[in-house]
């Protein structure tokens, strides 16, 4: 599978979580971005492990609103992070020289992430204690 369908956060992003949102920090533009709540459990879970229906199906289920609704929200939320380079794969970011990028940053983004996939098992299980 591509990366587009299965969406992945760069790893070499500086995120700052405050309460349920987040701060990003792309040093490959050096651009600083804000996510809602909302955004920030999307982008929670692009860990390339789920496809867009899968992370739709899981929000969906988790606060009982219809797949069909969440799922065209996803997409364009996703559409969103690509143009501005977010996710790997993302035009923005293959627009960018990688051997520079990764020079600037080495060693940053290898540890794995605490959060990376708490929050698709919080939702699974607020979907099992919904139904």
């Amino acid at each position: 599978m591509t990366t587009a369908s299965r969406p992945k956060v760069r790893k070499d992003l500086d995120i700052v979580e405050l309460d349920d949102e987040l701060v990003l920090y792309d040093p490959a533009t050096d651009e600083v971005h804000y996510l809602n709540a909302t955004a920030a459990l999307v982008f929670g879970l692009c860990d390339g492990s789920a496809t867009v229906k899968e992370i739709a199906t899981d929000i969906a289920g988790a606060i009982g609103v219809p797949e069909k609704r969440i799922e065209r929200q996803v997409r364009t939320l996703l559409k969103e992070l690509r143009e501005v380079g977010l996710l790997e794969g993302s035009l923005e970011l293959k627009a960018a020289p990688a051997a520079e990028a990764a020079h600037e940053h080495e060693g940053k983004g290898d540890e794995p992430r605490e959060h990376e996939h708490d929050q698709r098992e919080q939702l699974r299980e607020q979907k099992t204690e919904n139904a």
